[in-house]
């Protein structure tokens, strides 16, 4: 027999631009601009002349194309580069899927599977990136025919392509630049169920592989072309002048036709495809699994189940094109070049499972399981025990404690490198008060990290007092000890905050860079004195990259209590009509920032400026009621979540103004109504509803996106229709 299936899917750009209630609040201003900021010699930065001179009436950061000069402040020129970001990135794809099954016999049925997925992402993303590196290479000579100071000067804040003069030709025509992400990934499983003869026991055995890879498909920028070009020596001719400086655009005060603008062709010459296949992933697995009957005891059967499982993964990163040839205009042209090696994790597990009847309303279930994490060298073996008591057909008591234990992955495991980096547009470092705006964060490999380890447990009840009524309430408990987790850029800085209040005896109540210049000249001098492997610093005490890499922290405590309620009921010829209500509620949900510091509570808090939590309302539930009557049904649901604590640092000048004391309450009601039917001799269902029914707005925050895009949307009310067919 074979089943095959495809799925096409395409979903379009939701850009920022398209709400602009929301890009007014959007945190999104950069010191990185064009016109940028440029330095003479050992003098202090200059900002470009052009710099907020044409901005006309174009002042209104929640429109598409605001300060297309920038805005100039006291140390530079500031650009807003909301209007390029995205809350819903386009997507399309393919999936293919086969399934052949033959049965051989009444006791051996077997199996090939095999899928196929192609899938592209698009980055929406601003024309260019701001330059951290090489940018003392990046000389105007003082006879640049467009250089407004005179003298040879080089970038210190500064992007190539903005919303100023001529753009390349491989940007949107609004400037805004896409990068294509191809994933591909092909799956083989072969195998079969069979039954052992004369005995209750079964089983089934699988052997597969997956490959899997994504492909970069965008635009890269020579470093050798930028510092030809800027000495006039650029072009296909080798003879042309790049215009780094605000008058390449007609609306300059400085502009000169013929002189200070960049042709089509000198900006197309320094944008160049590139495309290049940066993660590949390989799996190979083999497991086999039995369970059957082991023995009857007075209140019934034994029941069991072993098994075990050998896999290997192999995992390669490759590298930038231009920055192995040392040429990439955004990687420092003198750095060593980290090797990239494949790594291999192998490993063998096996686990056992037994169901004991105790008594005739109470059950026993038990496993363990044992890993061998043989090729880096971690093992462990986890057990796990429930226990299901009914003493009445209508209540039952549940208790379960278990263990688990998680390696870290071959990726993880990789050196302590740049991988995939992006630039900081806001924040400060909290050591030293200095903005982070320029700085390179990347992710990163963590060779010494170790194994995450965790303790569940949790005891509930399931009632049902009366028909069509039942009650689950669960009090679970989790601790987890080595979590692993990936550090965000504002995690990375605090830790070494930390460090340093810790090796220096003193508290954040005593410490006061941003308000106290001896505090945060003692901070720099500290960081300059204490190298953090995290952390790279200039002279000045600025960080310049940041190495986003996974760490374990210490300890995390999770205690909390779900509930569900559901009661169903008839009403004549109405129908039946089921009400439920269900949710959680948090007594605790605490975590350590680093080695340095006490446990964090996040309940009730945002926790903007982490990875380590996420946003944390104490308490949140769902109700709804539905409704079935023949072929017809309908739904109406409500969701709520508690308030937080707004505690989002923002860097764009004025918005402290927009910040809330909390981020409210979020209720969002859902409407759905089905309908089947036989048309062509074929079952069918069609199905209308209403998202956001009553087209609530999320709360505008001066934050990335204008609100918080992890428990809301800038959606609105929103309707769909489905039609599905049984064939």
């Amino acid at each position: 027999m074979w089943v095959g299936a495809v799925e096409v899917n395409k979903r379009t750009a939701f850009l920022v631009s398209e709400r602009p209630r929301y890009q007014e609040y959007y945190d999104q201003d950069s010191t990185f601009n064009n016109p940028g900021r440029w330095i003479q010699g050992a003098a202090t930065g200059r900002t470009d002349p052009s710099c907020g001179t044409f901005n006309g009436s174009q002042t209104d950061v929640s429109q598409f194309g605001s300060y297309p000069s920038g805005e100039s402040f006291a140390t530079g020129c500031r650009l807003y580069f909301g209007e390029w970001q995205d809350y819903g990135r386009p997507a399309q794809g393919v999936t293919l899927f086969n399934n052949f099954n033959y049965e051989v016999n009444d006791w051996l049925n077997l199996e090939f599977q095999m899928s196929h997925n192609d899938r592209t992402s698009t980055l929406v993303s601003s024309p260019s990136n701001a330059l951290s590196t090489n940018l003392t290479t990046l000389i105007v000579p003082a006879n640049h025919p467009a250089n407004p100071f005179g003298a040879q000067v080089r970038p210190s804040a500064w992007r190539p392509f903005t919303k100023l003069g001529t753009l390349p030709s491989s940007l949107e025509s609004n400037g805004m630049g896409q990068t294509d992400y191809n994933y591909y990934a092909d799956a083989y499983k072969f195998g079969g169920e069979f039954k052992i003869a004369n005995t209750t026991w079964e089983g089934e055995a699988w052997v597969g592989q997956q490959d899997s890879w994504r492909e970069f498909d965008g635009r890269g920028m020579r470093l050798s072309k930028m510092r030809a070009a800027l000495r006039g020596q650029g072009g296909p001719g080798g003879n042309q002048y790049f215009n780094p400086f605000g008058s390449a655009d007609s609306r300059s005060p400085l502009y000169r036709a013929g002189i200070t603008d960049n042709s089509q062709e000198i900006v197309d010459w320094l944008v160049e495809e590139v495309v290049w296949i940066d993660t590949r992933d390989k799996l190979k697995y083999f497991d086999v699994v039995f369970n059957g009957e082991v023995m009857e005891v007075p209140n019934g059967t034994v029941r069991a189940a072993f098994g075990g499982q050998v896999r290997s993964q192999k995992t390669f990163d490759f590298e930038h094109p231009l920055t192995a040839e040392r040429d990439n205009l955004y990687s420092t042209s003198t750095a060593a070049l980290t090797p990239r090696v494949d790594r291999t994790s192998g490993v063998r597990a096996i686990f056992a499972e037994v169901e004991i009847p105790i008594l005739e309303n109470l059950g026993i279930k038990a496993a363990v399981r044992s890993e061998d994490f043989y090729s880096i060298g971690f093992d462990a073996t986890k057990p796990k025990i429930s226990v299901l008591w009914e003493p009445f057909d209508t209540l039952a008591f549940r208790a379960s404690y278990g263990e688990s234990f998680l390696a870290p992955s071959p990726a993880q495991l990789r050196p302590l490198a740049k991988d995939v980096c992006t630039i900081v547009t806001s924040g400060v470092d909290p050591l030293t008060n200095i903005s982070l705006d320029g700085t390179d964060s990347c992710t990163s490999g963590n060779p010494s990290l170790g194994a995450e380890e965790s303790i569940i447990a949790n005891v509930g009840l399931s009632w049902l007092p009366i028909d069509g009524l039942s009650i689950n309430l669960d009090y679970q408990e989790i601790e987890y000890v080595g979590r692993i987790a990936s550090l965000v850029t504002a995690d990375v800085t605090r830790r070494e905050l930390n460090a340093y209040l810790a090796a220096n005896g003193k508290t954040t109540a005593d410490f006061k860079p941003a308000t106290v210049p001896a505090d945060a000249a003692a901070g720099i001098a500290w960081a300059l004195a204490n190298p953090n492997e995290l952390i790279t610093r200039d002279a000045t005490g600025k960080v310049t990259d940041v190495y986003r890499a996974p760490i374990n922290l210490s300890s995390q405590f999770v205690e909390g209590i779900d509930f569900r309620v559901r009661y169903s009921f008839d009403i004549g010829d109405l129908g039946n009509f089921t009400a439920s209500l269900g949710g959680n509620y948090y007594t605790r949900w605490e975590y350590l920032p680093d080695e340095f510091s006490a446990s964090t509570s996040g309940i009730a808090m945002q926790n903007a400026e982490t990875n380590l939590a996420p946003p944390l309302s104490r308490y949140k539930f769902n109700t709804g009621l539905s409704w079935f009557r023949d072929n017809q049904s309908a739904s109406i649901s409500a969701r709520h979540s508690g308030k937080l604590k707004f505690d989002q640092t923002t860097l764009t000048l004025g918005y402290e103004a927009f910040a809330p004391e909390y981020v409210r309450a979020v209720t969002k009601v859902d409407a759905r109504y089905s309908h089947r039917f036989n048309v062509f001799n074929t079952d069918s269902n069609l199905t209308v509803g209403i998202t956001n029914l009553f087209d609530r707005d999320a709360q505008r925050l001066p934050q990335a996106g204008g609100l918080e895009t992890r428990i809301d949307d800038p959606f609105g009310r929103q309707f769909y229709v489905s039609m599905d067919f049984e064939m």
